[in-house]
């Protein structure tokens, strides 16, 4: 709440908020302007609908849906010439 409070700016709250009423408490208590949902919304492509009729939102997301996830090597990190 901070953040609107001192920017006058729109906020935007991301992060943990897959639970609509999560979400909406967020809304109504004024600390945001604007919910984003990432990995909710990849696992649940039409959040809005499940959320207004009241049915169960999927879990977490298929382990395959994103892919492998890259590393960076030690030596990726070193300068060409050291």
């Amino acid at each position: 709440m901070l953040a609107k409070q001192h920017s006058g700016l729109t906020v935007i709250a991301n992060g943990h908020l897959d639970d609509p009423y999560d979400a909406a408490s967020v809304i109504e208590s004024g600390a945001a302007d604007v919910i984003a949902l990432a990995k909710p919304a990849l696992a649940n492509r039409n959040w809005p609908h499940p959320v207004r009729t009241g049915q169960t939102l999927a879990g977490d997301l298929p382990a395959d849906l994103l892919g492998p996830v890259a590393t960076v090597k030690d030596w990726e990190l070193v300068s060409p010439g050291h």
